[in-house]
């Protein structure tokens, strides 16, 4: 049983600013690292592969909240 998703809309412009108008890239990766984490913890899908690809994930996220810190700061100066 799958689940399709017909159409995916992207955050555009700051939700503070544009409101919630989309998913962003942070949550959408979110959302990846959790199935591929629910398929390590099936035997039958438990891989080097998937922690390969979640560890790759994490670290994207984590360039992607430095990137929005640093706009941030940037943004109060």
């Amino acid at each position: 049983w799958y689940q399709y998703i017909k159409e995916l809309s992207f955050q555009v412009g700051d939700p503070k600013v544009y409101g919630v108008n989309g998913v962003t890239n942070e949550a959408l990766l979110a959302i990846m690292i959790h199935r591929l984490q629910r398929f390590q913890d099936n035997p039958k899908t438990h891989c080097v592969e998937n922690n390969e690809a979640i560890f790759y994930m994490k670290s994207a996220m984590d360039a992607l909240y430095t990137r929005q810190r640093r706009l941030e700061v940037a943004d109060q100066e």
